[in-house]
């Protein structure tokens, strides 16, 4: 028996790659480098930034991204950038 809330993330996680996919050429290779998708929940999409100066650089094409994904025919209304950085495991 699949599990409902296993599917249901999952279902989250790929439109989020989708939406990181569709960013991405925005941000440029260098700065896409220190991102990456976070969660898509009630219509915000966040973007995870690896340092402060990727995220407050990443805020700055919020609206182009927006733009980008009404385009493309996805979900989210809006974009917020946040700060995480990666885990030094794996």
């Amino acid at each position: 028996m699949r599990d409902p809330t296993l599917g249901g993330l999952l279902v989250q996680w790929q439109a989020a790659r989708r939406c990181f996919e569709v960013a991405a050429p925005l941000f440029g290779p260098s700065l896409g480098a220190l991102l990456r998708p976070g969660p898509l929940r009630d219509g915000q999409w966040t973007v995870l930034a690896d340092h402060s100066q990727a995220a407050a650089k990443a805020r700055q094409h919020v609206p182009s991204v927006e733009e980008a994904l009404l385009h493309a025919g996805m979900g989210p209304t809006s974009v917020k950038v946040r700060v995480l950085p990666k885990s030094g495991l794996g």
